[in-house]
């Protein structure tokens, strides 16, 4: 409910101002998640430093995101995967001191795949699109385990990882099946757009 609040807010606010012209369309915008920042560029394009507040402010809730996967993702694999199996796969008990230097440099592997694969969205094309798709791929099944934890604890582990691994493929097979045969406008009911309101040449073009 929250996120479609915004989004008929962020609407309400983006017609009047770019009525029968679509920044997008009109090739001032390189794709159509740049619509946002672009609108708010454009209302404070005259006043000095609050276009620049709004980007940090979306950049800082980006590196708060980012810093929480990478913390969760490093306890996770530390605490659920390497501490319960420290014996088969050290052949010893390790100390703690060895895990706080594990978690670090887990951290710091973490965050350098991250920078890669922000490079490897940048070509996607639309990058909400994208993440969106990926998290609803991992989503499910990841929300799947939690609730076959709550209701059997009893579960064996080998058959909670092969349901995770099917329910992620299976997921991945509808995304690539959506994305080669994408569905027909007539199904997808896409509002049309005009350019014949983009008069003269934008004072800031995202390119």
């Amino acid at each position: 409910m929250l996120a479609r609040d915004t989004l008929q807010q962020t609407y309400n606010i983006f017609t009047p101002i770019f009525v029968c012209c679509d920044p997008y369309k009109a090739g001032w915008v390189e794709a159509s998640d740049q619509l946002v920042p672009y609108l708010a560029v454009n209302i404070f394009v005259s006043t000095p430093g609050l276009a620049g507040l709004y980007v940090s402010g979306a950049f800082s809730g980006t590196l708060s995101t980012v810093s929480s996967g990478i913390n969760s993702m490093t306890t996770c694999l530390i605490t659920d995967l390497i501490q319960p199996n420290e014996l088969y796969i050290f052949k010893t008990k390790k100390s703690e001191r060895f895990y706080k230097w594990m978690g670090n440099i887990s951290s710091v592997l973490f965050g350098l795949a991250c920078i890669g694969f922000s490079y490897i969205a940048a070509n996607l094309g639309g990058i909400l699109q994208a993440a969106l798709s990926i998290n609803g791929m991992l989503g499910g099944p990841t929300f799947a385990i939690f609730l076959l934890a709550y209701f059997n604890p009893w579960s064996e582990p080998i058959g909670v990882v092969v349901g995770y691994i099917t329910g992620i493929a299976i997921a991945v097979w509808c995304y690539i099946g959506s994305t080669v045969y994408p569905p027909l406008p007539q199904f997808t009911k896409v509002l049309p757009t005009e350019v014949v309101g983009c008069e003269g040449k934008p004072e800031i073009v995202f390119n």
